[in-house]
């Protein structure tokens, strides 16, 4: 979709032809596969997770090409991300379309391969990537699944938990993404002072007061979805020395 501009269902059409994607592609393409993986990756490292109900899920379908374009204008690239946090004591689960900078070792993933990073207050970032998708790929991690479940005996894992501090492993600011059709009015000057109340900064705009615009906030900006308006999180944010401090373009 973004290299070609194609739309959501014509790849759709075509990862399915090549195996990448199931003949009913409500798990791959709505996150339940990413949050079964995330799951079971959480017992792994910390021992637990929370119920699957418990998690914020969300696909990749109401992603549109001119969406796709608005992130790249402004040095980003969609990614389906699903992340296991652990804070105090309380691990979280999510599946989201998540933004990443274009240089991001994540955002390099591309076809059917697959990336799993981990984030550790000392070692930094940790990347392991391979194929994730199609007939021997898939068969060869069912075969070493059994093969290890045959040979190794069960241990639970226990509850994770470290006496140091995890602040700082990730210090990034929360950002996020806001796309909007450009019709009616300019952003009234009361949302503009509830944004500024918020401590909600525009960090960065491209659009065209014809179709879409989209912009970059620092903050977390509530909007009911019934609106319209999509909101990505933002993973990391691209290094800018300037934000954008005027509203005055930003319609509804």
């Amino acid at each position: 979709m973004e290299q070609h501009g194609r739309s959501y269902e014509d790849v759709l059409r075509e990862a399915q032809e090549l195996g990448f994607a199931e003949a009913d592609p409500t798990s791959d393409v709505e996150g339940y596969d990413a949050l079964y993986k995330v799951s079971i990756l959480s017992q792994l490292i910390f021992g637990e997770a929370p119920p699957i109900e418990a998690a914020v899920r969300e696909g990749i379908s109401r992603i549109t090409v001119e969406e796709m374009q608005i992130a790249k204008q402004l040095g980003y690239r969609f990614k389906l991300i699903a992340q296991a946090q652990k804070d105090q004591d309380a691990v979280t689960l999510s599946v989201r379309p998540t933004l990443l900078p274009l240089g991001h070792s994540l955002a390099q993933i591309q076809d059917a391969f697959n990336a799993v990073q981990i984030t550790g207050n000392i070692v930094g970032d940790l990347l392991f990537t391979g194929k994730g998708a199609g007939e021997l790929p898939t068969a060869s991690a069912v075969v070493e699944d059994l093969a290890y479940l045959l040979s190794q005996p069960f241990q639970a894992q226990s509850p994770w938990s470290t006496g140091i501090s995890l602040e700082g492993a990730r210090a990034n600011k929360q950002c996020q993404l806001v796309v909007l059709e450009a019709k009616k009015a300019p952003i009234s000057e009361h949302i503009q002072l509830l944004m500024q109340q918020e401590g909600i900064r525009i960090l960065a705009q491209v659009g065209d007061e014809a179709t879409r615009i989209g912009f970059i906030l620092e903050g977390n900006l509530q909007i009911d979805p019934a609106t319209g308006i999509h909101i990505y999180p933002v993973l990391e944010t691209v290094n800018t020395n300037e934000s954008v401090d005027s509203y005055s373009t930003l319609v509804i």
